[in-house]
């Protein structure tokens, strides 16, 4: 048994802090390997069964993924300890996922080197997913002599360097933070484990990538500022033409297709002249409550966070007034507190808040008298029929009736 080289790497040098940022913008940085792994390790045998995941790592699978943090990072970071900083993460080694929703997943270093312009030129991301046991998990130092290797936990792991990139599923751990002096990984995080033992013959599977190229980050990294998206639709009940004095109904359907939540998000419909008598309500996202349930008037609500794919529908219903204008252009609009935040029209950036909406009708004048107009009942096809055959025999009973008296003159 051999304890991972590229672990123990990892382990050298102190951590370092990051400072915070100077501006709060949600920001993505997306991270790749400019190739596929080069080197592998497969499995010999998989003699534990279904304890942990025997599987080989595919040729063609390289690493990738992202984290976001809730402002870009400062320039100029060297090695910097950033976990603190980073509010979500998302990683594949081409057979694991690690993400920060899972519970499952730690956090053992998370250090970046940042240029002047804050892009990153250096990193040391070292992940880890538990695949068996619970918290706390168990060591192969915790297990003792006669302890059986099925007590110890198994766990897949990724370590991200400048130099170099390696990823293992199903090992062995050989011990534990919590078993020494220092509590927690590097990044903070407790549970986490300190070692591995790469034994091919328990069924663990190694790949990585070959000799680096002479100052190239074998990772290539881009970033993204991540905004709310705003969407906006507004639909009238009955559209096209109406008549004065008649009841319409207007949809207003806000959604957030953006990745981030949108915050104190202002929608308003100002109800034009022509309208009256007006009241809404609102139909809640599946993340996003309705801050006022129902109202009326004009409709003017803000929504303090309003979930990422999340949506909110508004329907209000009005009176034409008699008279009426002859077009009625009711427009709906949608803010929010961050102005960088995107109208989006069919899946297309159309612009920046406010997003509007409107919907038209065109009126007509109502009847005399103000009220509807009474339709004059008609008779059915069958009602007809018999009608047209009583007609005809009352001809027929009276043209008799013309001949007999003229037979007797």
């Amino acid at each position: 048994m051999k304890n991972h080289a590229l672990m123990a790497a990892l382990m050298a040098g102190a951590a370092l802090s990051a400072c915070p940022p100077a501006s709060a913008q949600v920001t993505r940085y997306y991270g790749e390997m400019r190739t596929s792994y080069s080197d592998f390790q497969d499995r010999t045998a998989c003699p534990l069964g279904p304890h942990g995941s025997c599987q080989d790592f595919p040729r063609t699978a390289r690493l990738a993924g992202w984290f976001e943090t809730a402002a870009p990072l400062q320039p100029n970071l060297d090695e910097s300890e950033i976990r603190a900083l980073v509010t979500s993460y998302s990683f594949s080694d081409g057979l694991n996922t690690y993400s920060s929703s899972d519970p499952d997943v730690r956090a053992f270093i998370f250090r970046v080197s940042t240029d002047s312009g804050s892009n990153i030129v250096r990193n040391r991301i070292h992940l880890q997913r538990w695949l068996t046991g619970n918290n706390p998990h168990r060591s192969i130092n915790q297990i003792g002599p006669g302890g059986s290797t099925n007590d110890v936990d198994m766990l897949s792991r990724f370590e991200m360097a400048t130099e170099q990139v390696g990823a293992m599923n199903n090992a062995m751990c050989a011990s534990l933070f919590s078993e020494t002096s220092q509590q927690v990984s590097y990044s903070g995080e407790s549970d986490t484990c300190l070692g591995t033992y790469e034994i091919p013959g328990n069924g663990v599977s190694v790949a990585w990538t070959g000799a680096p190229v002479q100052n190239q980050n074998v990772m290539s990294w881009h970033r993204e500022a991540v905004h709310p998206a705003l969407s906006l639709t507004h639909s009238i009940s009955p559209a096209g033409q109406v008549q004065a004095g008649q009841e319409v109904r207007y949809t207003i359907t806000v959604r957030n297709t953006g990745t981030v939540a949108a915050t104190q998000a202002q929608i308003a419909d100002s109800l034009p002249a022509g309208l009256e008598r007006a009241s809404w309500t609102c139909t809640p996202g599946a993340g996003t409550p309705c801050p006022v349930a129902s109202g009326s008037g004009s409709l003017a609500v803000t929504v303090p966070v309003f979930a990422a794919g999340d949506s909110l529908v508004f329907t209000v219903m009005a009176s034409v007034s008699n008279p009426a204008p002859a077009t009625i252009t009711n427009v709906a609009t949608v803010d929010a507190g961050d102005p960088s935040v995107q109208c989006m029209q069919a899946g297309q950036v159309v612009g920046t808040v406010p997003c509007m909406a409107s919907a038209s009708i065109n009126t007509v004048a109502a009847p005399p008298g103000g009220g509807q107009v009474t339709p004059v009942p008609t008779l059915q096809h069958t009602a007809l029929v018999v009608l047209s055959l009583l007609a005809a025999a009352i001809g027929w009973m009276g043209l008799g009736r013309r001949q007999r008296v003229g037979a007797g003159r």
